[in-house]
């Protein structure tokens, strides 16, 4: 009698349906669409935080004042241009006061489509405080972060 080496079909069959079980459980266990939106949303933290330092470091060369045009209503924040833009609308052409505060260009919220926003918000409280906003964020309701 002839003996043959190999695996059945059956073999291999139980081990391709192994295989696909293990990589369905770590892909709904991993969930890279969270690991993903968890690290832009990482990303929104630290641009609010540059421009928010930028914005105060403005402030501080300035002798407290801060650029013009900024909202201080907290329900309509200025939408941040990335360099000009048409601030009718609500929008806030920033870039010329804090170009220098700030390495290389204003960043941009990294799912922001827009060609002339960043994705961000700032406005001024009535206390003088500094908010920057980034609605578009992912995982919270808001990030948004304040300096006095």
């Amino acid at each position: 009698m002839k003996r043959y080496v190999g695996l059945t079909v059956l073999e291999i069959l139980l081990t391709v349906a192994a295989i696909s079980i293990l990589i369905v459980i770590g892909l709904t266990i991993l969930n890279p669409e969270r690991i993903l939106a968890s690290r832009r949303d990482y990303q929104r933290r630290n641009h609010i935080l540059s421009i928010q330092i930028a914005i105060d470091s403005y402030r501080r060369d300035n002798r407290g004042n801060f650029p013009e045009g900024m909202s201080t209503d907290p329900n309509n924040p200025s939408n941040i241009c990335i360099a000009t833009c048409d601030s009718e609308l609500g929008n806030l052409s920033i870039y010329n006061d804090i170009a220098l505060y700030i390495n290389g260009e204003i960043p941009q919220d990294p799912i922001s489509t827009d060609a002339e926003l960043t994705g961000y918000q700032v406005y001024i409280t009535s206390n003088g405080d500094i908010v920057v906003t980034a609605p578009l964020t992912e995982q919270a309701d808001e990030i948004l972060s304040t300096q006095k």
